[in-house]
């Protein structure tokens, strides 16, 4: 099964999260440091347990193109301070965000999603 692909945090290229380094620059890294995560915008799905192991993320941008964010898709990002979520995405699957703690990303993401829901 392949790992999700994310937008290596140097150059920006598309590279698998578990790879641990981009074959485009060379950059390496280990899934438990990464702070800072973009899903590419060519992931069209976000299934169960994609971010699993990524101790450390504080922000997560999800690229325009993304369309269903799975169930359980990113439990346990206790570190989480914000995330973003394009127009693009018309499902959140149960307990795509379950057991984080920052209760400003649940209010903002609950206003998100229902302005979301009111525009469409």
């Amino acid at each position: 099964m392949k790992d999700i692909l994310i937008k290596c945090p140097t150059c920006g290229a598309d590279v698998e999260i578990g790879s641990g380094k981009c074959p485009v620059c060379g950059k390496e890294w280990s899934k438990d440091t990464l702070s800072d995560i973009t899903i590419s915008g060519n992931v069209k799905t976000v299934k169960k347990f994609a971010l699993l192991n990524c101790d450390a993320v504080k922000n997560l941008k999800i690229s325009d193109g993304l369309k269903v964010i799975g169930k359980e898709a990113f439990p346990c990002l206790t570190t989480l301070e914000s995330v973003s979520i394009p127009n693009s995405v018309k499902t959140i699957g149960h307990s795509a965000f379950a057991y984080f703690s920052s209760r400003a990303l649940i209010s903002s993401f609950f206003i998100s999603t229902a302005q979301k829901q009111k525009s469409t």
